[in-house]
């Protein structure tokens, strides 16, 4: 039985490269590597799953065809791109241990979920290959995702920066982040920031139901009820806002294991937002007697992402400490 590659990304990730302001940007960037006036270190930010992984896919297939170089096509140069096989793009994600050993997951220690990190030897790794010619594309491609510390280790942070500020020539970096507060000041002063534009409301809805396996309708109740904030719409679809909301109320009134399920949530992304709009969704329905509890909470939270932007620290250790300390 022949072996088939897993995709760059699920499938899904990549639905944002039809969106309008994704191919807006793409086409912009295509037109300046066109005229050799492409930064060669790209810091594409924006949310998980909503734009920037899709960019950075479809600017790596285009800046290494040699079939249509000005727009990414249907080639086979850019479908092993998509596909995760091409041998000019390398993807430098968080790994864990026993993934590094090329051991089961299980390997892990204690059997807890295992810590991914982008280390200073996955890093080592990569920089070693950088000199070399392109295999078979225009160029070659990096994309570091994320390029947040952590998971990027400061050490291996370090270890890029070199790379990012002279790179060799014919290869290009695209370093993938949600929040630049969240990247090492060196990364982003060597880097050139594109932002990834939102999508229409009718992109938004159509992404959220074919993700999320609701209807159109239903998908824009969702986005209507998350305030058209499409990663809160996410979670309000994998969740219900008044489960959600009873378990806030139980962190903030001590339970353990509710403010572990908490910090949980939030392991991994960016904003409470998902959270705060369960709080709101509850508090309109009329759902819970808690009010001032889950107000306290929402403030709490808030408080947290402002103070883990602030000083570059993990938000899900900040939040939970804030709602343990409420009365």
């Amino acid at each position: 039985m022949s072996h088939v590659a897993p995709p760059l990304y699920p499938p899904a990730v990549l639905r944002p490269a039809f969106w309008v302001g994704v191919r807006r940007v793409l086409a912009r960037c295509l037109e300046l590597a066109h005229a050799s006036a492409l930064p060669a270190s790209l810091l594409l930010v924006g949310e998980p799953g909503q734009g920037r992984e899709a960019l950075a896919v479809e600017l790596a297939a285009a800046l290494t065809c040699r079939t249509s170089p000005r727009q990414p096509c249907q080639c086979s140069s850019c479908q092993r791109v998509r596909r995760g096989i091409h041998p000019d793009v390398h993807l430098l994600q968080p790994r864990s241990a026993a993934q590094r050993r090329g051991t089961a997951a299980g390997d892990d220690d204690g059997g807890r979920e295992p810590k991914r990190t982008i280390a200073i030897d996955d890093v080592r790794e990569l920089v070693a290959t950088l000199d070399r010619h392109p295999f078979e594309g225009l160029r070659r491609v990096v994309i570091v995702d994320p390029v947040h510390t952590p998971p990027l280790g400061v050490e291996a942070a370090v270890a890029l920066l070199k790379s990012l500020e002279e790179p060799p020539p014919n290869l290009v970096f695209l370093a993938l982040a949600a929040n630049p507060h969240h990247v090492l000041p060196t990364i982003v002063s060597r880097t050139v920031a594109v932002r990834i534009p939102p999508p229409t409301g009718d992109e938004a809805s159509a992404h959220l139901a074919a993700v999320s396996g609701l209807t159109l309708e239903q998908a824009r109740t969702q986005l209507a009820a998350a305030g058209g904030n499409l990663t809160a719409a996410r979670a309000l679809a994998d969740a219900n806002p008044a489960e959600l909301a009873a378990l806030l109320c139980a962190a903030v009134g001590g339970d353990g294991a509710a403010l572990a399920a908490v910090a949980t949530r939030l392991k991994g992304n960016e904003t409470v937002l998902p959270l705060v709009t369960a709080i709101v969704e509850t508090l309109r329905s009329g759902a819970t007697a808690d009010a001032e509890q889950l107000l306290e909470a929402a403030a709490a939270l808030l408080a947290a992402e402002r103070l883990a932007a602030a000083l570059n620290i993990s938000l899900e250790m900040v939040a939970a400490g804030r709602l343990a300390a409420l009365p």
